[in-house]
């Protein structure tokens, strides 16, 4: 839900001369957030490579809060196959004196994904039990990816379901969280923006997707909450929120 990461890049640097150099970006879009009423929010901008067998999402999100700006960065790893399984992930947010860093990495354990996380919250180590069993499990910054290594089989009416972790969900130690997607008729404008409707719930949330050909969304709906994501250029989205005049 996101151009370097800053701190991140530390995080990916053992990686990054080798495999930069035979990655594919597979998309790079800004969006921007709209709370309900229609008034600006957040922007963020997801950049997705794939390279050496593996996934790279790299998110960097600006949102407002009480008259600040407050800035959350995220990059996480898979591997490039149907399942997604996770490898690691690092997670960091500021706001005001307050900040939290995440490190996540998977191993295998009795056949199955086990996750471990360090980190610190406030200026302290965080301890998070070790979260086992997470076979089929992949992280939520992935949907987009694992959705879109499905799309070409999909029918409208079929549903799916998935099990996801969400890579900042520390008070919840890290808990999978289920969800399930329904695949929507097209409607004629939709067709001609080939795009797909998808209808998404989970964490008690319903949500509409357009997705792109590419498998980025295009935009997002929560009607219950009443925010709208959408696509936009990267001079829009500075301007959205005030990041630049």
């Amino acid at each position: 839900m996101i151009q370097a990461l800053l701190a991140l890049l530390v995080v990916f640097a053992s990686h990054a001369s080798g495999e930069q150099a035979r990655s594919q970006v597979l998309w790079d879009h800004w969006y921007a957030v709209t709370g309900p009423g229609s008034v600006p929010y957040a922007i963020y901008n997801e950049k997705v490579t794939s390279g050496a067998g593996r996934v790279n999402v790299q998110n960097q999100l600006w949102k407002r809060e009480e008259g600040q700006i407050t800035e959350e960065n995220l990059g996480a790893v898979a591997e490039d196959t149907r399942d997604m399984q996770p490898k690691y992930f690092h997670f960091r947010s500021a706001y005001r004196s307050k900040s939290v860093e995440l490190d996540g990495t998977f191993s295998m354990d009795s056949g199955a994904p086990a996750l471990t996380v360090k980190g610190r919250s406030g200026g302290h180590p965080v301890t998070v039990p070790v979260r086992r069993g997470l076979k089929g499990v992949f992280l939520s910054s992935f949907f987009p990816v694992w959705l879109s290594k499905r799309m070409g089989a999909l029918k409208p009416k079929q549903t799916l379901s998935f099990r996801v972790v969400f890579e900042d969900d520390l008070s919840a130690g890290f808990s999978p969280v289920s969800g399930h997607l329904w695949i929507e008729e097209p409607t004629s404008e939709e067709r001609d923006e080939k795009l797909q409707r998808v209808r998404l719930q989970y964490r008690g949330s319903k949500s509409v997707w357009w997705i792109r050909p590419d498998g980025a969304a295009e935009r997002i709906e929560n009607v219950e909450q009443g925010s709208r994501v959408r696509r936009v250029t990267r001079e829009e989205a500075e301007r959205f929120i005030g990041l630049v005049k």
